[in-house]
Protein backbone atom coordinates (compact mmCIF):
# COMPACT_ATOMS: atom_id res chain seq x y z
CA UNK A 1 0.00 0.00 0.00
CA UNK A 2 0.94 3.05 -0.93
CA UNK A 3 1.75 5.96 1.82
CA UNK A 4 2.17 10.10 1.62
CA UNK A 5 2.78 12.35 4.12
CA UNK A 6 0.47 15.14 5.31
CA UNK A 7 1.70 18.36 5.11
CA UNK A 8 -0.16 19.56 7.37
CA UNK A 9 -0.19 16.82 10.53
CA UNK A 10 2.54 15.34 9.03
CA UNK A 11 1.29 11.98 9.28
CA UNK A 12 2.45 8.93 7.11
CA UNK A 13 -1.18 8.17 5.93
CA UNK A 14 -2.06 6.02 3.09
CA UNK A 15 -3.14 7.50 -0.44
CA UNK A 16 -6.68 7.12 -0.09
CA UNK A 17 -7.21 9.92 2.43
CA UNK A 18 -5.51 12.21 0.31
CA UNK A 19 -8.05 13.93 -2.92
CA UNK A 20 -7.25 14.02 -5.75
CA UNK A 21 -5.30 17.44 -7.18
CA UNK A 22 -4.14 17.45 -10.79
CA UNK A 23 -2.02 20.51 -10.30
CA UNK A 24 0.43 18.03 -8.13
CA UNK A 25 2.98 15.95 -9.09
CA UNK A 26 1.95 12.73 -7.44
CA UNK A 27 -1.92 13.83 -8.39
CA UNK A 28 -2.64 14.53 -4.69
CA UNK A 29 -3.57 16.69 -2.69
CA UNK A 30 -0.79 18.03 -0.33
CA UNK A 31 -3.52 17.77 2.60
CA UNK A 32 -5.18 14.97 4.48
CA UNK A 33 -8.87 14.80 3.77
CA UNK A 34 -9.37 15.27 7.58
CA UNK A 35 -6.77 18.35 7.88
CA UNK A 36 -8.63 20.00 4.95
CA UNK A 37 -12.04 18.90 6.73
CA UNK A 38 -10.92 20.66 9.88
CA UNK A 39 -9.43 23.76 8.04
CA UNK A 40 -12.73 24.11 6.43
CA UNK A 41 -14.66 23.74 9.57
CA UNK A 42 -12.37 26.42 11.42
CA UNK A 43 -12.63 29.36 8.35
CA UNK A 44 -16.40 28.97 8.06
CA UNK A 45 -18.03 31.86 9.04
CA UNK A 46 -20.70 31.64 11.82
CA UNK A 47 -21.37 28.86 14.54
CA UNK A 48 -21.53 25.30 12.59
CA UNK A 49 -21.18 23.54 16.04
CA UNK A 50 -24.56 25.02 16.44
CA UNK A 51 -27.58 22.60 15.16
CA UNK A 52 -29.48 24.97 13.13
CA UNK A 53 -33.63 25.12 14.68
CA UNK A 54 -35.88 23.62 12.92
CA UNK A 55 -39.44 26.12 12.40
CA UNK A 56 -42.76 24.94 13.33
CA UNK A 57 -45.75 25.51 11.55
CA UNK A 58 -49.27 24.53 11.83
CA UNK A 59 -51.50 23.21 9.11
CA UNK A 60 -55.03 24.08 9.43
CA UNK A 61 -57.92 21.82 7.19
CA UNK A 62 -60.66 24.86 7.44
CA UNK A 63 -60.78 26.51 10.70
CA UNK A 64 -59.80 23.11 12.07
CA UNK A 65 -56.12 22.46 13.85
CA UNK A 66 -54.57 19.17 12.28
CA UNK A 67 -51.32 19.08 13.00
CA UNK A 68 -47.94 21.21 13.96
CA UNK A 69 -44.49 20.10 13.47
CA UNK A 70 -41.33 20.41 10.87
CA UNK A 71 -41.95 20.69 7.15
CA UNK A 72 -40.60 17.40 6.93
CA UNK A 73 -43.36 16.08 9.46
CA UNK A 74 -46.10 17.47 8.31
CA UNK A 75 -45.35 16.26 4.96
CA UNK A 76 -45.09 12.79 6.09
CA UNK A 77 -48.62 13.24 7.89
CA UNK A 78 -50.00 14.40 4.71
CA UNK A 79 -48.46 12.96 2.71
CA UNK A 80 -47.33 15.16 0.07
CA UNK A 81 -43.72 16.49 -0.47
CA UNK A 82 -41.99 19.05 1.79
CA UNK A 83 -41.85 21.73 -0.80
CA UNK A 84 -45.87 21.91 -0.84
CA UNK A 85 -46.25 22.40 2.67
CA UNK A 86 -43.35 25.11 2.02
CA UNK A 87 -45.60 26.21 -0.51
CA UNK A 88 -48.56 26.06 1.66
CA UNK A 89 -47.17 28.70 4.06
CA UNK A 90 -46.20 30.92 1.99
CA UNK A 91 -48.75 33.92 0.47
CA UNK A 92 -49.92 32.42 -2.27
CA UNK A 93 -50.45 28.92 -1.20
CA UNK A 94 -52.36 30.39 1.95
CA UNK A 95 -54.88 32.11 -0.20
CA UNK A 96 -55.43 29.18 -2.64
CA UNK A 97 -58.43 26.99 -0.81
CA UNK A 98 -59.23 24.29 -2.99
CA UNK A 99 -58.73 21.75 -1.00
CA UNK A 100 -58.91 23.71 2.69
CA UNK A 101 -55.64 23.83 3.48
CA UNK A 102 -53.68 26.79 5.11
CA UNK A 103 -50.10 26.44 6.68
CA UNK A 104 -48.50 29.22 9.39
CA UNK A 105 -45.92 29.51 10.36
CA UNK A 106 -44.94 29.35 14.44
CA UNK A 107 -43.14 32.21 15.24
CA UNK A 108 -41.15 30.72 18.92
CA UNK A 109 -42.15 32.83 21.30
CA UNK A 110 -45.68 32.58 20.46
CA UNK A 111 -48.27 30.37 22.50
CA UNK A 112 -50.64 28.17 20.42
CA UNK A 113 -53.35 26.58 21.78
CA UNK A 114 -55.06 23.53 20.53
Amino acid sequence: MKTKACFKCKQELPVERFSKCRGQKDGLHSYCKECVKDYHRSHRPGKPETPKRLKLYALYKGDTLECIGTCKELARWQGCDERTIRWYATPWGSTRHDNGITVYPIDEDEEVSI
